[in-house]
């Protein structure tokens, strides 16, 4: 990539050095920035307009008509001061995700009769100094987000206040090389979207595979020709002649939650849990995200697992959500040293007859779903009783059959697997590098325009 003639020191430590005959401004000179108090709720006298949302900022880096579902309810008077316009940009001025601070969205066709509502800010940009596309990329600067994040006010919630975006610095070419930048990183940011929409649709193709495969294993075996009967359950259907269903009452060592330990002011008082500790206080999010014993776990004393005795989790144990998203299961790892289970979740201990692995992929099949959020009767957040879990169909082979496919699905799913894990590696490198290729092109790093 070509370079700039000469530079000069911007005199902003995260900008660094700019092209010489570019200029440093901040935000409030060159924009108008506007916060919403508008939200859903509907009251006398007001009017109903289409309403952009946090999650559609975080959802749509650019915003369609299509993209707005939800509405708003506000005065005339509101109205005029927080409706949107082709051009503008939507920015979240808080988040609970660190990786979510200042997201932008830009509209980028005209939205009648829509106004932007709570944890935004709206920046419409003066057109004769500065292109909304080119602050739209330089909002997209990895280092403008460092910047924000450093800044930033709260803890758990982190937000940045009007006063800081609109004192923040931003680099401005002339308009003529605006256009060109913006002109530039349209195309090269459209072939690497096309890029990473190919590799994530071979991904999901990938996982449909896997999908595929188990289903068809845990219900009808690795004989094809094997002779099939009536399960007795409508939604599993036939299965091997020879294989058996049954509640899973049946073979349940063990059906046990964090609430069976002790009551509600006993817990309070002798368990302790920490971010250092000896023993692993597992909870199902680090399951999901695959945090073994790491620095985002949570952790308890010897004195907190002793307590816990009801739930202590030694390895190839099974881990169901008992409230919230209801079919998430997972096989507990061995090798984990001193584990106790947290709370919202059951801890399933089986017979020898049942093999915990295969009957791992059998839930995470698509009729071990089913079977799961069959047991769900709640009409708000998801729940999950002991007592439904027991009675619940479950699917048992013999046992050395049941050892032939788990060995068969463990091969076929972890090669699945390591094809998705380079893809989205793949994908990774291709963000890595929209990112870096935006910063570098809005901070004059790079030259991408010509001198006519």
């Amino acid at each position: 990539m070509n370079k700039y003639q000469s530079y000069k020191p911007s005199g902003v430590e995260w900008i660094g050095e700019i092209p010489k005959d570019w200029r440093i401004s901040k935000m409030k000179f060159e924009n108008e920035i506007v916060s919403s108090s508008i939200d859903k709720k509907e009251y006398d006298g007001y009017e109903k307009h289409l309403i952009i949302h946090y999650n559609d900022v975080i959802k749509n880096p650019k915003i369609y008509k299509e993209n707005i579902v939800e509405f708003g309810y506000c005065t005339n008077s509101q109205f005029q001061n927080f409706k949107v316009s082709k051009g503008d940009i939507i920015l979240t001025k808080d988040s609970m995700d660190i990786n979510n601070i200042c997201d932008s969205s830009i509209i980028v066709e005209e939205l009648e009769n829509c106004v932007f509502g709570y944890h935004l800010y709206k920046i419409q940009s003066k057109k004769d100094k500065l292109n909304s596309s080119f602050l739209y990329y330089f909002f997209n600067n990895k280092s403008l987000k460092n910047y924000f994040l450093v800044n930033s006010n709260g803890t758990t919630i982190i937000g940045v206040s009007k006063s800081l975006l609109e004192n923040t610095y931003l680099v401005l070419p002339s308009i003529q090389e605006q256009h060109q930048i913006v002109q530039f990183l349209d195309e090269k940011t459209e072939l690497i979207d096309k890029l990473i929409s190919t590799k994530e649709k071979k991904i999901t193709l990938l996982n449909e595979q896997r999908t595929s495969i188990i289903n068809e294993v845990v219900t009808k075996g690795l004989n094809p020709n094997v002779k099939m009967k009536d399960s007795g359950v409508e939604w599993i259907g036939e299965i091997p002649e020879h294989w058996k269903s049954c509640n899973l009452r049946y073979v349940l060592e063990l059906l046990t939650d964090f609430e069976s330990n002790g009551s509600f002011s006993s817990v309070k008082e002798n368990v302790k849990v920490d971010d250092e500790g000896e023993v692993w206080y597992v909870r199902m999010t680090d399951l999901e995200n695959n945090n073994i014993r790491n620095e985002k776990c949570k952790y308890c004393d010897l004195d907190t697992y002793n307590f816990l005795h009801k739930t202590k989790v030694f390895g190839g144990e099974l881990l169901i959500t008992k409230r919230g998203e209801i079919g998430k299961v997972y096989l507990f790892p061995h090798n984990c040293g001193l584990s106790t289970l947290g709370p919202n979740s059951y801890l399933l201990r089986l017979k020898k007859i049942v093999n915990s692995h295969f009957l791992y992929f059998f839930y995470i099949s698509d009729i071990g779903q089913t079977t799961l959020k069959l047991l769900d009767n709640s009409t708000t957040i998801g729940s999950l009783y002991k007592d439904d879990i027991k009675s619940s169909s479950v699917i048992v082979p013999p046992t050395d059959e049941q050892l032939r496919i788990v060995e068969h699905l463990v091969i076929k799913t972890k090669e699945i697997d390591d094809m998705v894990q380079l893809e989205q590696k793949k994908i990774d490198l291709l963000k890595e590098y929209r990112q870096s290729l935006i910063s570098e092109v809005v901070t004059g790093k790079i030259k991408v325009t010509t001198d006519e």
